[in-house]
């Protein structure tokens, strides 16, 4: 099973290869507002270079939010149509879980499991991320959610575990949090591996066959778009 990712809910738009869950090839950029312009080139190339045709993929993975409106609905409307025109199957994978699983292999190989939860979080604006926590075994102990941080955000679980918060909302959470089982990191940490992970999440869905109706897909904002 070849599938192709499609990630353009941050200011990274990539997309991304698999063969059933192993990863191929993974091609992204970062270039403030150039997901309209710039995914469909990315898609073409990274086929091209590995010897594939958009007629060889057999599904598709967008990674549906939460995050930007206007690359939300770019990601989604680009997979909408090659999913409709190839007659393949589309999978909706919240990014936050992705997220998730890159950070418990982050804290797996780098930290020796010395985190306990895990929460990625989304820059949301202000002091909002979009966040959920999850433990080791990715069971999510928070549903993903935007939420308003000050100081006793996760409070009850910092008084007992350590935390390692990661994500592009992480940084502005530093000073508010403040508590000595809280480590913070940036996106780039786990960039690419969250958008790897996207794919190996999406080839289990696959198999399940968890697919959604291309004509309804909607994106997961969890607040009012921005």
């Amino acid at each position: 099973m070849l599938s192709l990712t499609i990630s353009t809910s941050n200011h990274i738009c990539a997309v991304c290869l698999h063969k059933n869950a192993q990863y191929i090839d993974i091609a992204t950029t970062g270039i403030k507002n150039s997901h309209a312009s710039l995914l469909v080139p990315l898609i073409e190339d990274i086929l091209q270079k590995n010897n594939y045709n958009i007629n060889n993929l057999n599904a598709i993975a967008i990674a549906a939010g939460p995050g930007s409106y206007t690359g939300l609905r770019i990601g989604i409307t680009t997979a909408q149509s090659l999913c409709f025109a190839l007659s393949i199957p589309l999978i909706k994978i919240n990014i936050l879980k992705a997220m998730a699983y890159a950070i418990h292999r982050y804290n797996e190989k780098i930290y020796q499991n010395k985190y306990m939860l895990f929460c990625p979080m989304i820059d949301a604006r202000r002091m909002e991320v979009y966040c959920l926590l999850a433990d080791q075994q990715q069971n999510i102990i928070e549903k993903s959610q935007a939420k308003i941080i000050d100081h006793n955000s996760f409070k009850k679980y910092l008084r007992t575990t350590k935390i390692l918060f990661v994500g592009d909302g992480a940084q502005k959470c530093v000073p508010v949090i403040n508590h000595p089982n809280a480590h913070f990191l940036g996106l780039e940490v786990i960039c690419p591996d969250y958008i790897k992970a996207i794919g190996k999440i999406a080839h289990t869905a696959y198999l399940k066959k968890k697919f959604v109706d291309i004509t309804t897909i909607s994106p997961i904002y969890l607040k009012d778009k921005h």
